[in-house]
């Protein structure tokens, strides 16, 4: 080995260089590969604790939103999620039922009260999916101006029930800085 090849070794050997594994995570020689916050599957890192599962385990569901703090007139949308946990199909309503055929499905306590001022429709009972197992699906709603009360500086809780399961998030809204 020449000179000018040693100190190149030794400073591979101090820097800790590492070798992929075959799922492409670096490892460093002697240690295991661990998954780090930022590498979580994004269903499991954005409010994985608000998942709400039924008695028999087998279908769970969440309301959640894309961060916790939000300045006043900021868009505030809710997604509601449900998940098959089971080994087998269930047939369920569309998930876009969460949120209710006459907009009111949406539950918001905060510093005022809050209601739903409207338009109110009237629906037909939608007619069930199939949600394959491990499946997750997705409905988006939007806090806006016909949630009468909403949107002065403060702490809120908005709560949605679907299939007998109940998820609450919390949302902080905060004066705009200039």
């Amino acid at each position: 080995m020449s000179n000018a090849i040693i100190p190149i070794v030794l400073l591979m050997v101090v820097l800790g260089c590492g070798s992929k594994t075959q799922q492409g995570t670096p490892s460093v020689s002697g240690q295991n590969p661990t998954i780090s916050a930022v590498e979580k599957p994004k269903d499991e890192s954005r409010n994985a604790d608000q998942w709400r599962t039924s008695t028999d385990g087998k279908l769970s569901f969440r309301i959640s939103t894309g961060k916790k703090q939000y300045q006043i007139a900021e868009s505030v949308k809710v997604l509601a999620e449900l998940r098959n946990n089971g080994k087998s199909n269930i047939s369920v309503l569309p998930i876009r039922c969460a949120f209710g055929n006459v907009g009111d499905a949406i539950h918001i306590v905060g510093p005022r009260k809050v209601r739903y001022s409207g338009p109110f429709k009237s629906m037909p009972r939608p007619k069930e999916v199939t949600l394959p197992p491990g499946k997750v699906v997705t409905a988006e709603a939007a806090i806006d101006d016909r949630y009468e009360g909403f949107g002065v500086p403060g702490e809120y809780k908005i709560s949605c029930s679907f299939s007998g399961l109940t998820s609450t998030v919390s949302l902080e809204i905060i004066s705009k800085e200039y």
